[in-house]
């Protein structure tokens, strides 16, 4: 999951002000910097919303003992 990791990497480099949805819609996701028009493109809140199910369902499942749980919470691109 390449926006997960990309997230993480931001996060962990102290670089949150990059976790939003032009930056990620950039890098991640290969979209144009002249051209992203997040009101016309919905990609990266899509993909956010099936990474946050994926997360959720991960660790509802096989991950609930994990002692690290991970979330994105809705609105935010930034790991919590």
């Amino acid at each position: 999951m390449r926006l997960l990791a990309y997230i993480g990497d931001k996060y962990f480099q102290g670089e949150t002000e990059k976790l939003h949805e032009y930056d990620i819609a950039t890098e991640v996701f290969g979209r144009s910097k002249s051209t992203f028009n997040p009101g016309e493109d919905a990609i990266v809140r899509v993909e956010a919303r099936r990474l946050r199910k994926r997360l959720k369902e991960y660790y509802e499942g096989e991950g609930k003992d994990h002692p690290i749980q991970v979330s994105l919470p809705p609105g935010s691109y930034i790991p919590a």
